[in-house]
């Protein structure tokens, strides 16, 4: 239930009839559809791990999407610049994940560490996926924020959360292994 302060400081619900958009002024949710957008907030966990390398350094391997692949399980299959599918949107990348075609619209490289993505399934939702590389002293630590959409049961985000948590150790392992001595 939505409440907001009315005459005399009362909080009153939304869809109290005394407090509607003539009389009130506000806007007033009824009667428009939900969208995608309008559910929330969802439960999220923050999954985190921290690397040995510089953060420029994990920052610049997280902007170049070719790089998921190399990391993230989802994505292993492939991941190509969308410009010749039709189905995908400027800037989009198509990925072959495990629930088939996808298309990923990465955030552009930036010196904030902002690495987050839109992944878009043709017949399915549209996942936000925010990550962050944050300093962390001579290193970084990378921070994915899981939203649990509203169809998922708690034993399959769970799931996720575990495939996630595994996806960041393997980008770990890759960064520190990988990259050349600092």
């Amino acid at each position: 239930m939505i409440f907001r302060r009315g005459p005399g400081r009362r909080l009153h619900h939304i869809d109290d009839p005394a407090h509607s958009t003539e009389r009130s002024g506000i806007p007033s949710s009824r009667g428009s559809p939900p969208t995608e957008r309008s559910v929330g907030p969802w439960a999220g966990r923050r999954l985190s791990e921290n690397v040995a390398r510089p953060y420029g350094e994990v920052a610049a391997f997280l902007a170049e999407p070719r790089n998921y692949p190399q990391w993230a399980s989802g994505l292993s299959a492939g991941l190509e610049p969308g410009s010749g599918d039709p189905g995908a949107e400027p800037g989009e990348w198509v990925a072959d994940a495990p629930e088939g075609k996808a298309y990923v619209l990465f955030s552009p490289p930036n010196e904030f560490g902002v690495a987050d993505h839109r992944v878009r399934f043709p017949t399915g939702p549209t996942l936000d996926i925010p990550l962050r590389v944050i300093r962390n002293g001579d290193g970084a630590t990378v921070t994915l924020t899981l939203l649990r959409q509203p169809e998922v049961d708690e034993a399959r985000f769970d799931a996720d959360t575990d495939w996630v948590r595994r996806d960041l150790a393997a980008l770990k392992a890759l960064l520190e292994q990988a990259l050349p001595e600092r």
